[in-house]
């Protein structure tokens, strides 16, 4: 009869102890899914507006490239987001033969009125002679001597200097030369593409930055 008692007391303990252990389980992952749940739903986005939709949307830890109303070139992961400003750890890579070498610099906070424009999809940028610029080697700049208008001017004003050299040379200048009139027209072409191509959008009118709690219903 002792040994059926001792027998059931350790039958009971053993369940109590597995019902015990199951109940913190069950209370350990209940607490971290209520935090995970509370951080996730607090976590809040920088949206890029157009109107009334959504053009872009940058979350914590991604890369945000923006320029300021200094028209200085900033550049860094987003730490944090508020209701009218935001804070970035700047990153500047740097690139070697033998691979990169990341530097992270002290956080900066920025006012969204402190963004006066961004760069277009696709735009790179990359920090050089100490400062963040546009990449004229990557991204969508690859033909930016084109979309620019560098090319046609340098091509104008090129041809008509050559031209002018050559005809004074031979004593037969004049302004009435037809190959002088159509180095004109390239290069007033080129002029044209540079007042045309922008490689950034200006954060004004119907463009603006917005603070976005995930869980609120933003307007697309």
């Amino acid at each position: 009869m002792v040994k059926t008692l001792f027998n059931n007391s350790l039958h009971l303990s053993f369940f109590g102890l597995l019902t015990f252990t199951s109940m913190i389980r069950l209370l350990l992952i209940t607490t971290f899914l209520n935090l995970y749940s509370t951080s996730f739903c607090q976590q809040n986005f920088l949206a890029i507006k157009k109107g009334n939709k959504t053009i872009g949307r940058y979350w914590q830890g991604q890369l945000f490239s923006f320029q300021d109303q200094n028209k200085q070139w900033q550049k860094g992961r987003i730490v944090r987001v508020d209701k009218d400003s935001f804070f970035i750890k700047p990153e500047i890579v740097y690139y070697y033969l033998m691979g990169t070498d990341t530097v992270h610099l002290f956080t900066a906070s920025y006012a969204f009125s402190d963004v006066y424009a961004i760069p277009k999809k696709g735009i790179i940028l990359h920090y050089k002679n100490g400062r963040f610029e546009i990449s004229r080697e990557g991204g969508h700049l690859h033909f930016y001597w084109v979309k620019s208008g560098w090319l046609f001017r340098a091509a104008g004003a090129g041809y008509a200097a050559l031209n002018t050299i050559n005809t004074i040379s031979d004593d037969k200048f004049t302004l009435k030369d037809g190959r002088l009139a159509a180095a004109g027209g390239v290069f007033l072409l080129g002029v044209l593409l540079k007042r045309l191509y922008s490689p950034v959008i200006r954060i004004r009118n119907q463009y603006r930055l917005e603070n976005v709690q995930l869980g609120s219903q933003p307007a697309e």
